[in-house]
């Protein structure tokens, strides 16, 4: 029971984020609480980055949007407080933000493709926080892009047996003038260096050559077809 004689203190507690939970700053992170009241109705829910409020919300469900977060660890608590005064706060829950490699490039990853190899993209985390949607598409040929999960600002593209040299773009809906914008990045073909071990798919003809021959390293072919004859030449 509270000081306020015959009132019940709330119950609250954290749903989100999870205990422990890892971020990319700058980071978007909601806070979210449920609260009740046995014997009253809940006047608000409080949420704390240790002893600093961060929001309050007067109604269910009870959260918070934490945007433009930077790297850090932090001590998150919600607080409830009743219609007679009487408050309780959650256990403590640590939150970390991670810091990234800052990149001067709106789309940063490899650009070395291959066939059967598969690439990872990220749009640049500076440049994302006027952002709502995003488009992916490459100009070469034979790739599939697929979403990594929970972002639409980051994929994977998978190349198949007849990879072409080309661009990976993506379009950009933004909230401000001029509310859209484009921009790509160049895929080359990966070259196999000497002394290199590299996995090489030939689109095999009936006749396929490689060089430089003494080759010093290591050197897989995957042929689709038989071939009759591999010559080995300077």
């Amino acid at each position: 029971m509270n000081a306020n004689t015959g009132n019940a203190a709330p119950v609250v507690s954290l749903t989100a984020p999870a205990s422990g939970a890892s971020f990319t700053a700058p980071a978007a992170i909601t806070l979210s609480a449920s609260a009740s009241d046995a014997d009253g109705t809940i006047s608000r829910v409080e949420f704390y980055n240790g002893a600093t409020l961060l929001s309050t919300d007067a109604s269910s469900p009870y959260s918070f949007a934490w945007n433009n977060v930077a790297a850090g660890t932090y001590s998150i608590t919600a607080r409830a407080v009743d219609n007679r005064g009487a408050a309780t706060s959650t256990a403590v829950l640590s939150v970390q933000v991670r810091s990234v490699i800052v990149s001067s490039d709106p789309i940063v990853g490899n650009g070395c493709g291959a066939n059967g190899k598969t690439l990872e993209f990220e749009f640049n985390t500076n440049m994302r926080s006027d952002v709502g949607s995003y488009t992916w598409w490459y100009s070469g040929s034979d790739a599939t892009i697929s979403s990594l999960p929970g972002s639409q600002y980051k994929i994977s593209v998978t190349f198949g047996n007849y990879f072409a040299a080309g661009k990976i773009c993506v379009g950009t809906s933004i909230s401000q003038d001029p509310y859209y914008r484009s921009y790509c990045k160049d895929v080359s073909a990966c070259t196999a260096r000497e002394g290199d071990s590299e996995d090489m798919n030939l689109a095999a003809q009936d006749l396929a050559s490689v060089g430089p021959n003494p080759f010093k390293g290591s050197l897989d072919l995957q042929l689709n077809k038989e071939v009759s004859v591999i010559f080995l030449h300077d």
